[in-house]
């Protein structure tokens, strides 16, 4: 993989998020660890799985996975005894919290909130540094639960929540008043930045398929479509993709927004729910 760099800014820029996505996206080494480095240091590692994040962790956190994984604990655990479960884990190379699940110590629904929360808020950190560069560092890793990684689109989503909050939620409202699956993606002027999605709904009926796979790419296209429209988002266009799946994209004051439809009649149904915004 060649590095990618950022353009040097201050406070969170999305260029730097994207890079890192489309890093993910495009190595075809799904296993292993993407390694983000600023002026010669370590910044952040991403695990990925089979093409799909498993979690990370940069430098600079202020909490630590086993701190989160605490939190979402039902009963009182001492860090003693996590620390005897960690170790343990460590011994036979298996996944701690999953570890933990296994053992009833964390539901699972914990356990996929504490990796997301963990995950989202190292990648904040990468879109927080300066001239960011990526590596790739191949390996075998424990075999984790599918159900316990994420599509890139998943942690984007996370991120966007913390860092574009506004943004995150007028998404949701002009997606769910929509009725229709889709995703709401927010502009930006930076030089190495671009469509950042901020919101979705129903994201499980979004197409999928061996060109538009798990880690994401319906992502990659969508925000690839929005960059050929040039200037100014039309107040509604409607496209085939070149997988033959219907999209109609529109703009929404400072958002973007790209609707997935699957019936003739969905873009009628679009164009009388946006008379009424």
């Amino acid at each position: 993989m060649d590095p990618v760099l950022t353009m040097p800014s201050s406070g969170f820029r999305s260029g730097p998020v994207l890079s890192l996505i489309e890093c993910v996206e495009r190595t075809d080494q799904g296993t292993g660890a993407l390694i983000c480095e600023t002026a010669g240091d370590r910044l952040a590692t991403v695990l990925l799985e089979e093409g799909r994040i498993c979690w990370a962790v940069a430098s600079g956190m202020r909490r630590r996975l086993t701190d989160l994984l605490l939190e979402t604990a039902p009963r009182p655990l001492e860090r003693n005894e996590l620390e005897r479960i960690y170790r343990d884990c460590k011994g036979r190379n298996v996944p701690l919290g999953e570890e933990l699940v296994r053992l009833g110590v964390v539901p699972p629904s914990g356990l996929r909130d504490a990796l997301a929360q963990h995950t989202s808020e190292a990648i904040v950190r990468v879109g927080e540094a300066d001239a960011v560069t990526f590596g790739w560092v191949a390996h075998r890793a424990p075999g984790y639960s599918p159900k316990f990684t994420f599509e890139t689109l998943d942690i984007a989503l996370r991120v966007a929540d913390k860092v574009y909050p506004a943004a995150a939620t007028e998404g949701r409202r002009v997606l769910q008043q929509s009725g229709l699956p889709g995703i709401a993606f927010r502009g930006t002027d930076e030089p190495d930045g671009g469509a950042f999605p901020v919101a979705a709904t129903r994201a499980d009926e979004l197409p999928d398929g061996d060109d538009l796979t798990g880690r994401g790419r319906l992502f990659l296209e969508l925000r690839e479509r929005i960059g050929t429209v040039g200037g100014e988002t039309p107040d509604l266009v409607s496209w085939r993709a070149p997988q033959g799946h219907h999209f109609a994209l529109g703009s929404h004051g400072d958002l973007t927004i790209a609707h997935f439809l699957s019936q003739p009649t969905d873009l009628g149904r679009l164009l009388k729910a946006r008379m009424k915004t």
